[in-house]
């Protein structure tokens, strides 16, 4: 045991002082990060499978490991979904099938990451309402939800499996809104289509569109965002100009501008605009001197003076920013978990760092994770709870010494730690003759 601490030990310290984050992605209500050491991991809400951990128990308070073989691989989120694109290019999806959303051909939900089809060169996927790809290729692909014409098929109808939605081959980026959606080509030209109730596609029109049409004629769109719930669009173009259109209703555009707007206008007259993400509630955004932004209901404003901030990732009420350096920052709610922390709190008002040390919880590597261990940190009892049907044999702690400090043999659903000095703990859960470990923290 002392050996295993040991190990632990000096990977906690390497790790918590190295940057570790490759990729990383949010969306709704759950995350996922791909580290430097090719591992993909999970945390969040995964009542339908979202996380890729093969099971559906919900929430997941702290990073748990999908795989470790990922190394190469681009990773998405979009509601309670969840795609990868392996260093093969071949994707793979879990999460919610509503709507045929995943591309399976069924509605089932799938617990695990799924491979779609066969294909080999996909580069972006993005979903909201519908679910939309881009391929090597500059072709453009949808599925799943196209009630509003969101996916460019001229009829609303469900699609099943992934299909090629232009005949073009030079789309450039794209992104899904709740019902409509969004892209750049090559020239800079901006398209849309879908649900266009509030004016979100930008023609000047609250007519939905079942095919894209152009929005304007300018040539010089970098970047695109969508408002989910609020069915709101916001843009960057290449003079570092920032746009937005469709609903303000709750200033999540501007203040200064009207409650529905429907066509592209300028918001602010700020020229170093760089990141825009998409978002559900807000408008969140990165300037070239790299201050981070957010709207609220008395405009856009700075979230601290630090001056590094490099990517920007929305949920539903929370986010997540990156820093020059690697680190990763999460601010907002996190009743489901999704700010990765280790526990159920409202929310916090500034951004927290989520530590590397954060993804040292488990070192089961190919095989899902059995257990899940609540709250944590804690001042008093950890609660264990068994997602398998496999008997538990021992539950033991140990200090940083190695030293076995808690031993359970009988109950093995409570342990009761209020005793032990504040610090960091290996929990080590043994059941059918293996051992699934745990890091935790006594307040």
């Amino acid at each position: 045991m002392k050996t295993i601490y040991i190990i632990f030990t000096v990977l906690f310290t390497l790790f918590a002082n190295a940057q570790c984050f490759e990729l990383f992605s949010s969306e709704y209500q759950h995350s996922l990060a791909l580290k430097t050491d090719g591992s993909l991991w999970s945390w969040g809400n995964n009542n339908r499978g979202e996380l890729g951990l093969n099971t559906g128990v919900a929430p997941i308070y702290t990073p748990r490991l999908v795989s470790s073989q990922m190394a190469g691989a681009k990773i998405f989120t979009g509601g309670s979904k969840s795609f990868v694109i392996k260093s093969d290019g071949t994707l793979w999806a879990c999460g919610d099938g509503d709507f045929f959303g995943l591309g399976t051909g069924t509605q089932n939900n799938k617990y695990a990451l799924t491979q779609i089809g066969n294909s080999t060169d996909w580069s972006f996927i993005t979903a909201g309402g519908g679910t939309i790809a881009l391929k090597t290729n500059g072709t453009l692909w949808g599925w799943g939800s196209n009630i509003y014409g969101q996916l460019n098929l001229g009829t609303d109808s469900l699609q099943l499996t992934p299909i090629q939605i232009s005949t073009e081959t030079n789309w450039a980026k794209v992104v899904a809104g709740s019902n409509h959606t969004l892209a750049i080509k090559t020239n800079g030209t901006l398209w849309a289509c879908g649900l266009n109730d509030y004016g979100q596609l930008g023609d000047g029109t609250i007519t939905n569109r079942f095919s894209f049409v152009q929005i304007g004629t300018d040539t010089n769109w970098a970047e695109l965002g969508t408002g989910f719930l609020f069915k709101s669009s916001v843009a960057i173009k290449t003079d570092g100009t920032l746009w937005g259109w469709g609903s303000n209703l709750n200033s999540q555009l501007s203040a200064s501008l009207p409650s529905q707007i429907n066509v592209p206008t300028q918001i602010g007259t700020a020229t170093n605009w760089s990141k825009v993400a998409k978002g559900y509630y807000a408008t969140k955004g990165i300037k070239t001197d790299g201050t981070l932004w957010i709207s609220s209901s008395s405009g856009l404003y700075q979230i601290g003076t630090d001056t590094d901030w490099v990517s920007i990732y929305s949920g539903e009420a929370h986010f997540f920013a990156m820093k020059s350096d690697g680190t990763l920052w999460g601010q907002g709610g996190n009743d489901f978990g999704q700010l990765g922390l280790g526990f159920a709190i409202q929310g916090t008002s500034v951004p927290t760092q989520l530590n590397c040390s954060a993804f040292l919880g488990t070192e089961q590597v190919n095989e899902v994770n059995k257990f899940t261990v609540f709250p944590n940190p804690t001042n008093n009892n950890i609660y264990i709870q068994n997602t398998s049907n496999e008997n538990i044999e021992k539950i033991t702690v140990t200090d940083v010494t190695g030293k076995i400090v808690v031993e359970e043999t009988q109950n093995f659903s409570e342990l009761n730690i209020q005793n032990l000095e504040s610090g960091i703990y290996l929990l080590v859960i043994t059941s059918a003759n293996k051992m699934e470990n745990f890091k935790i923290i006594k307040k």
